[in-house]
């Protein structure tokens, strides 16, 4: 009986997580990712120290915004500074599948974030083909 329950909240977890509503929900996340790897690795200047600082930062940032330990494990300090960090906002985002809660304002945070940085990388690489000489 308690193996049929499990089949049963996995076939209406993937019932969820199918159709436009998953679309809608993961495509911030997606960008958001997407612009923060590109970002990192316009930052650095060979791939394994790109690499190294994505790792970094992707570890310490999913630490601290509650993705590996729950944010109440940590002080009150950082539990409300966690709540402005973007890797907070995208699990926020993600939970709206699980939850079934309305997507709040993170979305639209995620989109904006993600396209300051595609912005800044275009700014850096600007200037790494000025300083060249190409």
């Amino acid at each position: 009986m308690k193996k049929l329950a499990q089949i049963i909240v996995a076939a209406l977890l993937l019932l969820n997580l199918t159709g436009w509503k998953a679309f809608v929900v993961f495509l911030p996340v997606i960008v958001f990712v997407t612009a923060f790897g590109f970002f990192v690795f316009e930052l650095s200047e060979s791939l394994i120290k790109g690499v190294l600082l994505h790792f970094a930062l992707s570890v310490a940032l999913s630490f601290i915004s509650g993705c590996m330990y729950p944010i109440y494990f940590f002080p009150e300090s950082v539990q409300k500074a966690a709540v402005y960090l973007p890797t907070s906002m995208a699990r926020s985002q993600l939970s709206v599948l699980i939850t079934g809660e309305p997507a709040g304002y993170e979305w639209a945070v995620l989109l904006s974030l993600s396209a300051l940085l595609f912005v800044l990388s275009a700014l850096v690489r600007r200037h790494k083909i000025a300083q060249s000489g190409r």
